[in-house]
């Protein structure tokens, strides 16, 4: 065997095994309690946590989305917010963007079973968040806690 070859195949078998994830025991999708239309997916990998959070947002008709030469005007908008931080045991300090990336936002989160509880405990607006004015604290408060049963 060549030597690049040899070098070709160390590397292969050096990437396989480095990002190898076995699934953590809070992995999975969440559904919200309060909304049907909102979901949690959780992806952990050693001690970080990933959670991204899809959801609805009504609008009021005014709000056009570009495809091409079309426009549409959807009833409700479906967001990600995505967020990220330590794990340690069931419970975790994620940290994100919100609100279409004008407030950074810092949850804890934590585990039991069946439940996910997200609770927030910062809130501060993004540069883009600044420049419009936008009432990150006013529209979600410091304190707002939501749950979600884990559906898989």
């Amino acid at each position: 065997m060549k030597k690049s070859a040899k070098r070709f195949a160390g590397a292969v078998a050096l990437a396989l095994s480095v990002n190898a994830m076995a699934a953590g025991p809070f992995d999975g999708l969440y559904q919200s309690a309060a909304n049907e239309k909102s979901f949690f997916m959780v992806q952990q990998n050693a001690g970080q946590l990933l959670v991204a959070n899809y959801y609805a947002l009504k609008t009021d008709g005014t709000i056009a989305i570009y495809y091409d030469r079309f426009t549409a005007k959807p009833p409700e908008l479906l967001i990600w917010d995505a967020y990220m931080g330590p794990l340690k045991g069931d419970t975790a300090t994620v940290t994100g963007l919100v609100i279409n990336m004008m407030c950074d936002a810092t949850f804890d989160i934590s585990f039991d079973a069946t439940t996910l509880t997200a609770k927030l405990v910062k809130i501060v607006q993004t540069t883009v968040g600044k420049t419009q004015g936008t009432p990150c604290a006013q529209l979600i408060p410091v304190g707002t806690s939501t749950s979600a049963k884990r559906i898989f």
